[in-house]
């Protein structure tokens, strides 16, 4: 019987070879595939105004019908995806609703408020209708921006979901009885400028490739703190001392959480370490003896832990944003001139925090004040390119495109690759051409 003749070695690593370049570019085929499937359409804005509906949906409206009372809490469940949604606490006794515009054409919103005996259940939702995301713009995100305006009078349970976006949730003067923050790839913020009237009885935040700041940590009044970031930056700050004992529950994974304590608490930390884990600050500070205890448990695995002793500055656009609720926006810029010539160090401040304030301005209407801001951000923080972008925007919300061109250039020369631009320039062009009848 003849010998079978077995393939060399060499042609059996070059037959492997093959295989893995076949399945790789099967597998490059189908993510494009996807990709090309789930692409945007053609974006069509619908803008919301709800006004004192409790909640409402594409199909229809709902009422809460009667007052839920103090003993009635109401459960917040938020799922969102690829939008800037931010929370104020500026709605009339016992009314939820939420307003700002999306993209109805790519995206679906939902809401629903039902009664679930003990408790109220509020749901909002944001989904992508063409499948599976792979990025997401900045323009789709200025299409997507959303607000929900919450009561003061009613305890709620808040649990928020949102995902590739960026979100500013404001819960001052809101009777929390619990909050769970799961944010992912954006840039979120969580503050509460007063006290909570009852203690909480939990407060967790869940952050992965992204960047969380969680404001007056204290105010909330939480005795157990759960906080993880998985290849991202977590901040937790305060801006006073915790009124009674703590116990943090934290986790790095390849990430970073800073937590500032105030000087008038003491320190107890027990955070283990792994795969190359840091942790740093005071880890026993048993001074006041009489402060309320910070007990740190948890683990930094391949990730760090920054402990900091002392208060949290706030940026001074908080204060602008409280000034021009007041008073006007010619009164804030001219405290802000006041705040930079002075030099002070009792607040913060940075070009995305006064953007922040000027697209907050554009997108609630307020146009006039928001190109007044964006000028003052061009004025200050002129190499940023950013401030002219955001200074054409507001140009092309008032019709003025000539004015947000020039700006749009002034943006392009510093970084001509700078894509959110090119992209303004593109539907601004194409708007001079349709009012001119081209």
């Amino acid at each position: 019987m003849a010998e079978i003749q077995k393939p060399s070695c060499m042609k059996r690593a070059l037959w492997g070879c093959g295989c893995v370049a076949a399945g790789s570019a099967l597998l490059l085929g189908a993510l494009a595939l996807m990709a090309f499937l789930s692409r945007p359409g053609e974006p069509d804005i619908l803008p919301l105004d709800m006004e004192r509906r409790v909640g409402s949906s594409e199909t229809r409206t709902l009422e809460l019908g009667g007052d839920p009372g103090p003993d009635k809490p109401v459960r917040v469940k938020l799922d969102i995806n690829q939008a800037e949604f931010n929370i104020a606490p500026d709605a009339e006794d016992g009314q939820f609703r939420v307003d700002g515009r999306y993209d109805q054409a790519n995206y679906k919103l939902k809401t629903d408020m039902s009664d679930k005996g003990d408790f109220l259940e509020y749901v909002v939702s944001l989904e992508y209708k063409r499948g599976f995301r792979m990025s997401f713009t900045d323009e789709e995100m200025r299409n997507n921006n959303l607000t929900l305006h919450v009561p003061r009078n009613l305890p709620v349970d808040l649990d928020a979901k949102i995902r590739m976006g960026a979100g500013d949730l404001d819960l001052t003067g809101v009777p929390l009885r619990s909050f769970k923050g799961d944010f992912s790839l954006g840039a979120f913020k969580v503050r509460k400028r007063w006290e909570n009237p009852e203690p909480m009885e939990r407060f967790d935040v869940a952050l992965s490739m992204g960047e969380t700041e969680v404001q007056d940590l204290q105010n909330f009044r939480a005795a157990k703190i759960k906080a993880s970031a998985s290849m991202s930056e977590l901040s937790l700050n305060n801006s006073g001392a915790y009124p009674g004992d703590v116990a943090f529950d934290l986790k790095a994974s390849m990430g970073a959480i800073k937590i500032m304590i105030h000087e008038d608490n003491r320190i107890k930390s027990n955070i283990d370490k792994y795969w190359g884990g840091d942790v740093e600050g005071p880890t026993d500070k048993q001074e006041p003896a009489l402060g309320p205890l910070v007990t740190l448990n948890g683990l930094s695995r391949a990730g760090g832990v920054l402990i900091m002793v002392g208060a949290y500055k706030k940026m001074f656009t908080e204060v602008m944003g409280q000034i021009i609720e007041d008073q006007d926006v010619d009164a804030a810029i001219a405290a802000f001139r006041t705040f930079r010539q002075e030099k002070s160090e009792e607040f913060r401040h940075s070009p995305s925090a006064l953007r922040g304030l000027g697209y907050k301005l554009l997108e609630s209407g307020h146009t006039e004040d928001a190109l007044a801001i964006f000028k003052l951000n061009a004025e200050e923080y002129a190499d940023n390119k950013r401030s002219f972008r955001a200074l054409a925007a507001a140009h092309r919300d008032l019709e003025q495109y000539e004015e947000a061109l020039r700006n749009l250039d002034i943006a392009l020369d510093k970084d001509p690759a700078y894509d959110s631009a090119l992209s303004m320039k593109r539907e601004i062009e194409a708007l001079i051409k349709e009012r001119d009848g081209q």
